[in-house]
């Protein structure tokens, strides 16, 4: 297999080690992060991290955030801070990441896909 990319190499995310968040999602350790969203709100988020995408402008982490009670992506670029818990969701993983995949199937068929 082969990884091509596109376009221009993300820029780095100087407020999250994304290798404290591969890290978080493999020993599925809760992440506390300080977020902006798209309009520059800013709040604390305990997230329980299961897969970091990667795309040409940021990486995004999906994760199960606490405080809305649904799978959430954060953009790595509105990431403030981020930093470990000591908290965990041991085995709990692979339920969050098919609560991810079952929402993809729902906005496809709402689309008409």
């Amino acid at each position: 297999n082969a990884l091509h990319a596109w376009g221009f190499a993300a820029p780095s995310a100087s407020a999250v080690d994304l290798a404290l968040v591969r890290r978080a999602i493999r020993d599925e350790e809760k992440l506390s992060l300080s977020y902006r969203d798209e309009a520059g709100r800013a709040s604390e988020r305990i997230i329980r991290p299961v897969a970091l995408i990667y795309y040409a402008e940021t990486a995004n982490i999906v994760a199960w955030c606490e405080l809305r009670q649904a799978i959430r992506n954060f953009r790595s670029d509105r990431i403030e801070d981020c930093r470990p818990t000591n908290l965990w969701f041991k085995g709990e993983g692979d339920r969050l990441r098919q609560v991810w995949v079952d929402g993809w199937e729902i906005n496809a068929a709402a689309v008409g896909n």
